[in-house]
């Protein structure tokens, strides 16, 4: 039976001072101002209370602050085409047989949701539920209006793996015979 219910253990720290929000890049234009970080998974584990990363999930937190008169959406879909929802993400840490903890579960990634829908002169900070990349992650912000788009990108460089290029050994690859220095003209 105790294999059939899961043990998912819920436990966010509501105390957590969160230091990711001091790594967050921020870009403006035209009035919009996006702030952005790609959450680690230590710190995730923090906030959702559970160990996003066991499924391949990243948090990605956002604030966007709309300067504009004009009513802005968050289109999550241009962070990644796979995003997780608030809900498909909490099920797949719900249990067989534990319906209150699912709640609180389904709940508490709820109240962590950025809203999608800024109405001008508002400020919306949250997260977006993400797949999980190691390396790094590239990130487009993408907001509509009902006459203009306003794209954001970032790039962030993470912790729990590395870029290809950081592991090739040109040592290797070529012999000395086939590598050359070549000056910026020469590219």
């Amino acid at each position: 039976l105790l294999a059939l219910s899961g043990c998912a253990t819920f436990n966010p720290d509501p105390e957590w001072h969160h230091p990711h929000l001091e790594r967050a890049h921020t870009a403006e234009q035209d009035g919009v101002s996006v702030s952005a970080v790609v959450v680690e998974d230590m710190e995730a584990e923090r906030i959702f209370g559970v160990d996003l990363g066991s499924r391949e999930i990243r948090a990605v937190w956002l604030e966007i602050r709309n300067d504009t008169d004009e009513m802005l959406h968050l289109l999550p879909s241009s962070l990644d085409l796979d995003y997780f929802s608030q809900n498909e993400a909490a099920y797949r840490f719900h249990s067989s047989f534990r319906p209150a903890q699912n709640r609180r579960i389904s709940d508490h990634f709820h109240s962590l949701a950025i809203r999608k829908k800024l109405e001008a002169g508002a400020t919306s900070s949250g997260y977006v539920l993400v797949n999980r990349h190691r390396g790094g992650r590239y990130l487009v912000v993408e907001l509509l209006g009902e006459k203009t788009l306003h794209r954001f990108d970032f790039m962030f460089t993470l912790p729990d793996g590395s870029f290809d290029f950081e592991a090739i050994d040109f040592d290797r690859l070529y012999s000395h015979g086939e590598q050359r220095s070549v000056s910026i003209e020469e590219l």
